[in-house]
């Protein structure tokens, strides 16, 4: 038995206190993201309209991501873990295939940041592996989309990501993997201007590397 999608959960948890409509009013989202989710013609919105709408309707958003998982995800959860590989190599923006829909301005994007990082000193590892794909595509989406003036602060944001995700993914027991996300932490704090970052950048990769045996 396959677990609900993002949807299923949205149109079980919303019956019978809101219609789309209230719902779509209650988060302050587009009511046509929440139509699209549930009818399976979206598979997931953005970290932070996920959040509103789990807000609007009480629960957390683990609610709406899937119950976490033990924290053997590398070895028992290949499709989650599959998802993180995918995002984190992705080559859409190479190929102009970025979907600019529902993509969250920095502002929005920074408070997802924060919830990660809140989730990641939580150890909440299961939540954040369900939050990852998502997040990692938004910060591709949204440093390729940045203005030259906001430029920094978006890579800034990103290397953030590539770190959470870095170290998150030693703790799901794949260096291999968080190696390529630590190296992305680099590349993209080069591109901030916060020399701060590149030190956790290479804090990161040291966690990554002693991991190795290197």
């Amino acid at each position: 038995m396959t677990d609900p999608t993002i949807g299923e959960r949205i149109r079980e948890l919303r019956r019978p206190t809101y219609t789309q409509h209230d719902l779509a009013v209650a988060a302050e989202v587009s009511v046509d993201v929440i139509r699209k989710l549930e009818q399976g013609r979206r598979q997931t919105a953005s970290i932070v309209t996920l959040a509103r709408i789990a807000a609007a309707l009480g629960v957390d958003l683990a609610a709406l991501l899937g119950p976490p998982r033990p924290v053997v995800a590398a070895h028992g959860d290949h499709e989650r873990m599959s998802a993180i590989r995918n995002a984190l190599t992705s080559v859409d923006d190479l190929l102009g295939e970025l979907d600019g829909a529902d993509l969250p301005d920095l502002t929005e994007f920074s408070r997802a940041v924060t919830y990660a990082w809140g989730l990641f000193w939580a150890t909440r590892y299961g939540l954040l592996a369900a939050m990852l794909p998502r997040l990692l595509t938004e910060a591709t989406a949204v440093t390729h989309a940045a203005a030259a003036s906001d430029m920094s602060r978006a890579a800034d944001l990103a290397a953030q990501v590539y770190q959470i995700t870095a170290e998150t993914l030693l703790h799901l027991g794949d260096a291999g993997l968080g190696h390529v996300a630590a190296r992305e932490a680099l590349r993209s704090a080069a591109l901030a201007s916060d020399p701060l970052r590149v030190a956790a950048g290479r804090s990161a990769l040291g966690h990554v590397l002693l991991r190795q045996g290197r």
